[in-house]
Parts: C-alpha cells; structure tokens; sequence
C-alpha cells in the first residue's frame, strides 16, 4: 500500500497513467477519489474487511471491543476506519482504542483494567505475536483465557506464530513464548481476511483458464521457482496470496484496452501517430470509461469498477482450532458497499476450498468453554443496582407521607386556638413535624447516590445529592427530637413535685431558644464534616461470575466512620434524654392527678418514648444484620430500602402518637360543648317559661285589683253627690 500510494498519486496526477492495484488494500486509496482518480484495484480494501468484522461481531451479539493497532499509517488507517464504522453504522461500542510502534507493553496494560472480551488486533505478525505473548504474561493471563477473543488478519504465512528456540531466546523477556505456549494462546482465535479465489471464475473472453487449472499452473511454476516449497504443503498459502488478484488485474487492463483502441484509433493512422497533452487527457478519458464499463467474474472474484472502483469480494473466517488455522465459513455480499447485505455460509466440499483445505470445519470451537458457547462481550455492566420502578415506589410513599404531614401541620395551625391543642403548645408541634418532612425525602436522596443517574449527572450534582440525604437526616431528626425533648424537660421542669408555690411557667419562646441552642452542634458537625471532609460519589465495581459487572455508586469520604459516628452519637444523646425524661414524667405522674393537662402532657410523653425506643432498635438491628452481610450489591439495595421504611414509619408513628390523642380531645371537647350549649338552650327554655308564667298570674291579679279599684271609685262618686247642699242653701 506504501508503494501504491505514491505511484498512484504520481502516475495518476502528473502522467494520467492508469493503475490496477492487485495488492493494495488501504482504505485511503480507493476512497480519495480527489488524490488517486486513475487507481482501480482488483482486490476489495479493509473497509469491506472492517464491515466484514462488524458483520462478525453482530453474528455473535457482541457489541463492545477494543482494537489494538500498529502506528504504521497504513494499519492505523485500517483502525481508524473500523472506528467511523463502528459508530455510524453499527451498534459497536469501542471501549478501547490504542497503537504501539515498538512494544505492546503500555496498549496492553491499558485495556487490562477495562474488561474487554473482543480485542481486535490490526497487527503485523511479529507484533501479534509479541501483543499475544505479552498479554499472557501480563498479571494473571486474563486476557487470553477462555473468556477472551482476539481477531486477528489472516497472514499469510500459515505458521507465523512458530520461531526457532534461537530466535526466542533474542526477544525480550516479556515476548519469550515458545511454540507450545502461543498454541494455548491462540487457542479459538479468529483470522479474517479477503478471500481471493472464486469457485465460479471461468472463462475471460475467449480463454478457457478456469480456477484450478489456474492454480496447478501457480503450485507447479511460480511457487516451485522462488520457494523450496513443494505441491500439497503450498495449500495453505494460496487462499491469501494475490496471485489470482494479479491475474485478473491484467485481465481488467486487457478488457478496458480492448473496448477503448476502437473509439482511440478508428479515425488515426497508427504509424503516424503522434501525441499531444489534448490527446493524452483524450486517451484518459476513453480509457477511465472504459475501465469502469469492464465487468466480469475473475479468479479472484467479481470485478466492476463502475462505482467505487473497488471490487467485490469474500471474507474468510478461520479460527485457530488445534495447533492450526482452520476455515470456518465466508462472508458473501452482493453490493460493495457499507449497507450490502452479508451472508455467512459454512465451508463444506461444495465451497471449492478443498483444493486447499482437508482440515475445513463446520463450526465454531471454543476451548474450555462451557458447552461450546461463545464467549460474551466482556462483562455486562450495570450501572443501577436500584431501578427506576423502585424508585417511583418510593417517591409515591414519600409524597403520600409527606401529604399527610401537611395535612396534619394545616390542621394544628387551623385548631391552635382549640383549649388542648393550645395547652400542647402548636408552635413546638410545628417544629415537630416540620421536622419530620424534613426526614421523608431524605431516603430518595440516598437511593439516586445509589442509582445509575449518579454517572449521568455531573459530578457536582451527585456530590450535593449525597450531601443532601445527610443534611435533611440529620437537621430533621435534631429538630424533632429536641422539640420533643423540650416539652417533656418542661413537663419535667414544671411538675416535678405537687408543690403549687414553686412552679415555674415555661413559655415557648424560651423552648425555642433551647431547641436552637440543641440545633446548633449538629449543623457545626454537619458544616466542617462539609468543609475539612466533603462527601464526594464515588464508585464501585462487583463482579458476578465472568460476564456481569454491577456498577454502584455511594457516598464517602476519607474519615466518613468518624463523621458517621459523631453525628450519630450526638442525635442518640438528644434521644437518650427524651426517653430518661419521659420516665421520669411517668414515675411523678401521680402527684399531680389532679392536672388533665399535665397527665397528658406525661401520656404523650412516654408513649413517644417508647414508639422511638423500640423503632431505633428495631431498625438498629436491621442495618447491623445488612452490614454483616458482607460487602455485596444486594447490601445497597437492602440498606435503600431498610432507610426508606425508617424515614417513613418513624415519623409516621410518632406523629400518630402525638395527634390521635390531641383530635380525640378535640372531637371530646367538640362533644363536650356541643353537650353544654344543648343544656344552656334547655335551661333557657324552662326559665322563659317559667318567666311567663309569672307574668300571667300578676296580671290577673292586677286585673282584680283594678277592677275592685273602680267598683269603690264609682260608689264614692255616688255618696258624694247624695251629700251635696243644693243652690238655694248655698246662695247668701
């Protein structure tokens, strides 16, 4: 290909000379229309191979490989191409792409840590060999075990892998494997090149030269002048030689000439013939027709250069089965071109191969694999131990709980003014459940550190979800549990004896200091934990047998113990007390029966105690069983899970403890006023009544009065009138 790419580039640019290449495959040289415009070739080039691999992995289902290559331009061309494939065309992940010019050593211990299964190498044969060699003796051998496929070109010395021991006692101390060692090395490698022959190849124009005759003429001539070699042991060569190809390479010239000297010469006199720079671009532009009108089917195979000027061809799969290469099938396509449809057949006598080949097979061998099955891909990594369905799960009962939390802050700020909810201070309850919200989302935060998202969100944003589930854990049980530890110290505080002189009111702006005054160390631990330690996202990796990697994420830090420790031991002290309290309330309870309030203050008191005491235990022993599990992924999953039921059904209980009681006075209360107003209405009714009644008899009696009045008034009248002197006696 070296060699071609500058003749073509000089004959073709500055001479307008045609070539027919029968050896070079470089992808470059039959693409670059612009640069190599009178190049044709006779032999398809490693693009159609590049497909031919792809269409190889797709066989097998496998979809992640890595390509070693040499720096040598023409092979890193071939790379580069099997690269652009593979992204724009085909469903192949590259996880490793690396080239060497010396020594495979670093390209080696590069791809060991990835995984790869399926390395392709793009190599010559003493750095496959030495690629090979080093890869075994590289840590444990991994990566030429059983689980492992190289694919390999097809070279065309059969036995390139075999050195004398004199010559490998020259390589260097990593590249000294002897023949029996390359042999367990190679064992189930695949080869895949061209095949250049073609079973169907015939007559060209007029002659009768046919594939075998073809090459009996090849073993018993060519092969025989400049080889010590003899008859049958040539076999192997020929398959990969490009004897054929040349062949047909002066078959395309003779064809094209045929066609083009009628329409050159038919009105020019061939002796007096003279050429100019118009007759040249003339002579080029017949003859590059004529060339890509030339079609037909060669020993190499089938030519027709009237679009790609490239041709159609073979690939070959062998695999190296034994302490030989042994064909398995070949590859056909019908169009030279990326979307051509391939098919793989399996080599059998009728494939015209056994003029080559006793030794063909009809299938695929893979050593020590269980039940000849085919090696995976490499592992199956992944990324999400908790699944997007668990996750959904656990966002609905968070905001189903986190619903019924405001529901029940709505209600306590709505009945604050209600006698038992106002003597229950419900400021203090909304510290409380506030609180508690705080705590419920904090296990989803801890189940997306958990999760394969942790690698699709930036880095910052999966440090600040760790910090998150931290934060929200720790503030809200604090504020919680201080809230509830300062209401039962007042209790404490208030009724500590049955003495009336020496109680002393609490308020609850004077609690809220306190419970700030409690707040305060745990966001001092949390805030330089962040500063001196942050928690950062990282990863790790748990391998399940040879084929399944599962990939978690999780927060840590360098001293994650220390921090851990300390911000649990502070949260215990706040709960220590809560529950020491609560007991002491109830041992005092009697020596003040005579206080409703206070008994249920004491009531709601211990039973938040120990609804926390046996929840924590509970819960305790649930996380101590998961980390003596042992260090596995299912621990992830178990730990998400078991700090989701606690976020959840501790604030949950508790809030039951502390409301059912507070709306059952309520709805008591309701009753009791209820009741009261009832007897109030009847009360009035009987007083109005008996009012009335009142007011009927001194009426009736008033009646009598007056008329008696009126009687004695009208007799009065009368006896006065009878006593009054008349005029007469009146005047003087």
């Amino acid at each position: 290909s070296a060699v071609t790419e500058v003749i073509a580039y000089v004959a073709g640019k500055r001479y307008q000379l045609h070539q027919v290449s029968y050896g070079a495959s470089d992808p470059s040289l039959i693409s670059s229309r612009v640069r190599y415009p009178l190049l044709f070739s006779t032999i398809p080039s490693e693009e159609f191979v590049n497909v031919g691999r792809l269409h190889l992995m797709e066989m097998f289902r496998w979809s992640r490989c890595g390509v070693i290559f040499s720096e040598d331009p023409v092979y890193a061309r071939i790379a580069e191409s099997f690269v652009d494939l593979a992204d724009s065309l085909h469903n192949v992940n590259v996880a490793f792409y690396g080239g060497f010019s010396e020594s495979p050593e670093f390209a080696v211990r590069q791809i060991y840590p990835l995984d790869v299964r399926i390395i392709l190498g793009i190599l010559t044969e003493r750095q496959a060999r030495s690629t090979l060699c080093q890869a075994k003796h590289h840590r444990d051998g991994r990566l030429t075990d059983s689980n492992h496929v190289w694919i390999l070109p097809s070279y065309f010395n059969p036995d390139w892998w075999k050195l004398r021991e004199s010559e490998i006692e020259k390589l260097p101390l990593k590249d000294r494997c002897s023949n029996e060692e390359m042999v367990a090395i190679l064992s189930s490698t695949l080869f895949i090149d061209t095949l250049n022959y073609n079973k169907h190849g015939t007559a060209i124009s007029n002659t009768e030269m046919v594939l075998s005759t073809f090459y009996d003429e090849l073993l018993n001539k060519t092969f025989e002048t400049f080889t010590s070699l003899q008859g049958d042991s040539l076999a192997p060569y020929l398959p990969h030689s490009r004897a054929a190809a040349a062949y047909d390479a002066v078959w395309a010239l003779a064809l094209a000439w045929d066609d083009a000297i009628p329409e050159l010469f038919s009105d020019i006199d061939v002796c007096n013939f003279e050429t100019n720079e118009e007759v040249q671009i003339g002579i080029k532009e017949v003859l590059n027709n004529s060339l890509r009108a030339v079609s037909f089917k060669g020993l190499s195979g089938t030519h027709r250069f009237n679009t790609s000027q490239d041709s159609e061809g073979q690939i070959l799969i062998s695999q190296f089965i034994g302490a030989a290469r042994r064909p398995i099938g070949i590859f056909q396509q019908n169009e030279m071109d990326n979307g051509g449809n391939f098919q793989f057949i399996y080599l059998n006598t009728s494939n015209g191969l056994e003029m080559f080949y006793s030794n063909s097979v009809s299938s695929f061998h893979w050593e020590g694999r269980p039940d000849n099955t085919a090696p995976s891909d490499g592992v199956e990594v992944v990324f999400s131990v908790i699944p997007i369905s668990s996750l959904c799960v656990a966002g609905s009962l968070i905001l189903t709980s986190m619903l019924l939390a405001t529901i029940l802050l709505i209600v306590n700020i709505a009945l604050r003014n209600k006698s038992y909810m106002k003597a229950t201070s419900p400021k203090l309850n909304m510290v409380i459940i506030i609180g508690f919200i705080m705590i419920m989302p904090s296990s989803i935060a801890l189940g997306l550190s958990f999760s394969r998202y942790a690698y699709e969100i930036p880095r910052a944003a999966a440090n600040t979800v760790c910090q998150l589930h931290i934060w929200l854990t720790n503030i809200g049980c604090t504020s919680a549990f201080a809230t509830l530890l300062m209401k039962n110290w007042r209790v404490h505080k208030i009724f500590h004896n049955s003495n009336l002189q020496r109680r002393r009111n609490i308020s609850d702006n004077q609690l809220f200091l306190l419970i700030i005054l409690l707040v305060v160390p745990m966001v001092t631990i949390l805030t330089v934990w962040v500063v001196k330690d942050p928690l950062y996202s990282h990863e790790r990796a748990f391998r399940k047998g040879t084929n399944l990697i599962l990939n978690v994420t999780f927060c840590s830090s360098e001293h994650h113990n220390i921090w851990r420790g300390a911000y649990i031991s502070y949260t215990s002290s706040i709960i220590v007390a809560l529950v020491v309290f609560s007991f002491l309330n109830q041992r005092i309870a009697s020596k003040f029966k005579s206080s409703r309030i206070a008994a249920r203050f004491v009531e709601e008191g211990s039973s938040t105690a120990r609804v926390t005491l046996v929840t924590i235990f509970i819960f305790a022993v649930l996380y101590a069983v998961v980390f003596a599990s042992g260090n596995d992924p299912l621990q992830y999953t178990t730990v998400f899970w078991v700090d989701l039921c606690w976020s959840l059904l501790l604030p949950l209980l508790l809030l039951f403890v502390i409301y059912l009681p507070k709306f059952l006075s309520v709805k008591l209360e309701r009753r009791e006023t209820k009741r009261r107003q009832l007897e109030h209405q009847h009360f009035s009714r009987i007083r109005v009544a008996m009012n009335l009644s009142d007011t009927n008899l001194l009426e009736r009696k008033l009646r009598i009065m007056s008329s008696d009045l009126v009687l004695c008034n009208s007799e009065a009248i009368n006896d006065f009138y009878k006593s009054k002197p008349k005029k007469s006696e009146l005047e003087p």
